[in-house]
């Protein structure tokens, strides 16, 4: 079902969206039908090894070439407040289910489906995390599953966590949007290594 659907919506996409010529249409489907059939041969093998890292390693894939092509993509500009909460409710689920806070993630679908710029899709992003952070913690609590840890290594992260929250307010004042992306770039790349590491090392490669 999903084919059809990118069947049906290519050109329109291609036009309205990415601005590009009709003409082109062949062009694009030729290389989305190379690109299906690698990724799957790659995703099957890597899904294979270790689901959540091909599902991670994909999805910072893509956000880092809409990042970078930003500039030629319509963002939408959705107001509804039942979209908007299926939309947070779609990327919860999803970053629950691969355990992350999904910062990264949830600062791209901010600047595409609501079309905010990158510094304050970034602060909103971070107030998106501290919100589902805090529930997951009073959820674990009500439960009694909070796992056992040492006491210094709480202290030292809220020690880290505040230190690094007066750094970042500092840092904003003087950050513009576009410093904003060139940080947000090199935050991806750090992500992509770390995801491929965790992959290699879950799956036994290394």
């Amino acid at each position: 079902g999903g084919m059809f659907a990118v069947y049906t919506y290519i050109t329109w996409t291609m036009t309205e969206v990415a601005g590009m010529d009709a003409k082109w249409t062949w062009a694009v489907l030729m290389a989305y039908g190379i690109g299906m059939t690698l990724g799957n041969g790659a995703g099957g093998a890597m899904a294979d090894r270790n689901m959540d890292g091909a599902i991670l390693i994909a999805l910072t894939a893509v956000v880092a070439v809409y990042t970078v092509r930003r500039d030629h993509v319509q963002s939408l500009h959705i107001g509804s407040p039942a979209t908007s909460a299926a939309i947070g409710a779609a990327a919860g689920a999803c970053w629950s289910f691969l355990g992350i806070g999904g910062g990264p993630f949830n600062l791209a679908i901010l600047t595409f489906f609501f079309a905010m710029d990158t510094k304050p899709a970034a602060q909103a992003s971070l107030f998106i995390i501290a919100f589902s952070q805090t529930a997951s913690l009073i959820y674990s609590l009500v439960r009694g599953s909070v796992p056992a840890f040492a006491s210094w290594l709480l202290v030292g992260m809220c020690t880290a966590a505040v230190a690094g929250s007066v750094m970042g307010r500092q840092l904003a004042k003087r950050a513009d949007s576009k410093m904003v992306d060139r940080l947000y770039l090199f935050a991806l790349g750090l992500i992509a290594l770390i995801c491929c590491y965790n992959f290699c090392r879950f799956s036994g490669i290394i």
